[in-house]
């Protein structure tokens, strides 16, 4: 009987390679573990939200701005998984939602962020289906939710009007590009 070897956790982050990777060693890989570390920042934040408002929205934003990190040194280190492809926009709706889920009583619009998670579904299922990495409109479409998310928590924080306006419309934007990118997985 020949004994299956398991690599250690620092043979797996030193591997450049993704052949014959399992499941384990794709979600080891240090882009992968970033999108992990992001999505713990963010519920530490979420959680800190009641006790102190600066803490969360500085993790919040920390979480939300480490998404570029961990598409960076996937490329750069040549670790592009299928884990990861799949693994970091779950990541992006888990952050986005939560933060939303804490702001929906400042005047968010409830329609627009549930036609946003309507289509984020629908498009993330697409993603799964056409085995297409993210298309630049999926991209600035989370821009624009953390435009509308930074400006909702500006609102919270400082009990400023121009910022439910202008969380709206970043929110209006984010629902457009969300169509946009729906439409161009369609084309493809």
């Amino acid at each position: 009987m020949v004994k299956k070897k398991y690599p250690s956790i620092f043979s797996v982050f030193l591997n450049q390679s993704q052949e014959d990777d399992t499941t384990w060693q794709q979600m080891m890989k240090l882009p992968n573990l970033i999108t992990f570390i992001r999505i713990l920042i963010a519920l530490f934040g979420i959680s800190r939200w009641h006790i102190d408002i600066t803490i969360a929205a500085m993790a919040i934003a920390t979480g939300l701005s480490l998404d570029a990190l961990d598409g960076f040194v996937a490329r750069k280190r040549k670790q592009i998984t299928a884990f990861g492809k799949m693994f970091d926009p779950i990541a992006d709706k888990i952050i986005v939602y939560a933060a939303f889920g804490i702001l929906f009583k400042h005047n968010v619009n409830l329609f627009l962020l549930g036609m946003m998670f309507a289509l984020d579904v629908i498009s993330t299922r697409m993603h799964g289906v056409t085995k297409r990495g993210a298309i630049s409109y999926g991209k600035w479409k989370f821009c624009a939710q953390c435009g509308s998310l930074i400006t909702f928590g500006i609102s919270h924080a400082f009990q400023q009007e121009w910022c439910v306006i202008n969380g709206n419309f970043f929110l209006t934007i984010a629902v457009m590009l969300g169509f946009l990118s729906i439409s161009k997985r369609i084309k493809l």
